[in-house]
C-alpha cells in the first residue's frame, strides 16, 4: 500500500483515498464505494486511488459537487487486464481525464480539469468533443452513439454520413419524412419521444470507426437521465456504445437498456432486414 503526506486542501475540496486490493478481493467483486454524504454542490470531489501489489499505479479523479451532492454515494469498478488497470465509475462521471500527479499537487490539478481553457486546448490539439444532446420533455427513449464520425463533426449533425442507415432505419420504424432538412428531422424524433447523444463527451480517434477511440471522456449521462426523468430507456447504436456506456457507468437506476445493431456503413455483416427488425423494438420503449 502507498502512503501519501496529504496536504492542506482548500476548505471545497474534498478529498477520498482507496487502495486496490486485488489480494483481498474476488475478481467478479471489485468494487469500491465512495461516500458522498458530505459532499456539497458547490465542492470539488477528488478520488485518488492506488493499487497495493503495483506502487507505480496512481489516478486522481475530480467530480463536481452538482453531480455528486444528491447521492450517499459512488462508486467504481476496477477492470485488470494483463498490465493494463481501468477504471469505470458508476453514479457519477469524472470531470475529464484522471491525473497521475500525487496529492501534493491536488490544487492544480483541480485548477487544470475544471478550467474551460483546457478543454479548448483539447479541441486545438485534435481532441474530438461531441455535439449537444437533442431531447425535449417528451423524450421517452435516448439513443446512444459513441461519437460523431468525420463528416457529421464537419457539418454538426448527427449521423450526417449518407452511407449511414440512421435516419433510414428511423423513417421505416417511425414513419418519417426523409426528404426533410435536418432541422425538421430532429423535430420529427423529439415529437416522436426519441432524443439522441453520444456516450463519449472527447475522445482521440483516427478516422470515425468506433473501434478506434481512445482516451475517452464521457458525457454525464447519470446526471442528465436525473435531469430528465421522462428517459425510461437508453438504446445503443452498436456495441462499442454499449461497450463504453458499461466501462463507464454500468447501468443507470430505473433505466431500461436496448442494444442495437450499428447503423453504420462499416457494419455491413448485418443484412438490412435483420437491423431493421432489431430496430423496430425501440417502438416498445414509446408508448
Amino acid at each position: 500500500m502507498l502512503n501519501f503526506k496529504k496536504s492542506k486542501s482548500p476548505d471545497n475540496i474534498k478529498t477520498r483515498n482507496r487502495t486496490i486490493r486485488p489480494s483481498s478481493r474476488a475478481v467478479s467483486s471489485k468494487s469500491y464505494k465512495i461516500d458522498t454524504k458530505k459532499v456539497g454542490p458547490n465542492d470539488t470531489l477528488i478520488v485518488n486511488i492506488d493499487h497495493e501489489s503495483k506502487p507505480s499505479f496512481f489516478e486522481s479523479y475530480t467530480f463536481s459537487g452538482l453531480s455528486v451532492a444528491s447521492k450517499n454515494s459512488i462508486s467504481f469498478r476496477v477492470i485488470e487486464s494483463g498490465n493494463r488497470i481501468d477504471i469505470s465509475w458508476s453514479g457519477a462521471s469524472p470531470l475529464g481525464l484522471p491525473s497521475r500527479k500525487k496529492p501534493d499537487q491536488l490544487k492544480d490539478w483541480v485548477e487544470e480539469s475544471t478550467n474551460k481553457e483546457i478543454f479548448e486546448k483539447k479541441i486545438a490539439e485534435g481532441i474530438l468533443q461531441s455535439f449537444d444532446p437533442i431531447c425535449n420533455e417528451n423524450t421517452k427513449l435516448l439513443i446512444l452513439g459513441t461519437m460523431p464520425g468525420t463528416e457529421s463533426l464537419e457539418k454538426k449533425q448527427y449521423y450526417a454520413n449518407s452511407r449511414n442507415f440512421f435516419w433510414k432505419l428511423l423513417s421505416q420504424v417511425l414513419n418519417l419524412d426523409l426528404s426533410v432538412d435536418y432541422t425538421t428531422r430532429t423535430q420529427q424524433i423529439l415529437e416522436k419521444g426519441i432524443g439522441l447523444w453520444d456516450v463519449c463527451m472527447f475522445c482521440s480517434r483516427e478516422g470515425s470507426l468506433d473501434a478506434n477511440i481512445e482516451d475517452e471522456t464521457p458525457n454525464d449521462l447519470t446526471v442528465f437521465v436525473e435531469k430528465n426523468p421522462q428517459i425510461k430507456a437508453i438504446a445503443f447504436n452498436g456495441k462499442e456504445a454499449a461497450k463504453l456506456f458499461g466501462k463507464h457507468f454500468g447501468s443507470i437506476p430505473g433505466i431500461k437498456l436496448l442494444g442495437l445493431p450499428s447503423s453504420s456503413p462499416a457494419n455491413a455483416a448485418i443484412p438490412w432486414e435483420e437491423k431493421l427488425s432489431k430496430w423496430s423494438k425501440i417502438k416498445e420503449y414509446l408508448k
